[in-house]
This record gives C-alpha cells, sequence and structure tokens, in this order.
C-alpha cells in the first residue's frame, strides 16, 4: 500500500492507493490505483488495462 497526502490536502487522511509493479521483458512500469482488493483488479487485469491506455506496450 501507499499513503499520499496531496500538498493542498495535508490535514485531511491520506489517499490510500495499491502499487502495481509490472514488468515486460526488460520494461518495468509502477501503476498506482485506487483498487485495493486484488480479487477486484488483479495484476494481470492491471497489466491489460494499461496495454489496452499505453498501446505500444507488450
Amino acid at each position: 500500500m501507499v499513503y499520499l497526502w496531496p500538498d493542498t490536502q495535508r490535514r485531511t487522511p491520506p489517499l490510500t492507493l495499491r502499487l502495481v509493479l509490472l514488468q515486460a521483458g526488460r520494461q518495468h512500469v509502477a501503476l498506482l490505483t485506487n483498487v485495493l482488493d486484488e480479487r477486484r483488479l488483479s495484476a494481470a487485469d492491471v497489466a491489460a488495462l494499461y496495454r489496452q491506455r499505453a498501446g505500444r506496450w507488450k
């Protein structure tokens, strides 16, 4: 888990995010999601969504 406080919101609770680390060949990608439950959004699902968004990442 990653906890993040935006500069303008330091007095509020942090954002709780999940760090997903992906690797394709020699390329490494670190992505953050607010979907904390891996059963709802697996690393494989994140990779598929990222491939759709980035287009060229495989």
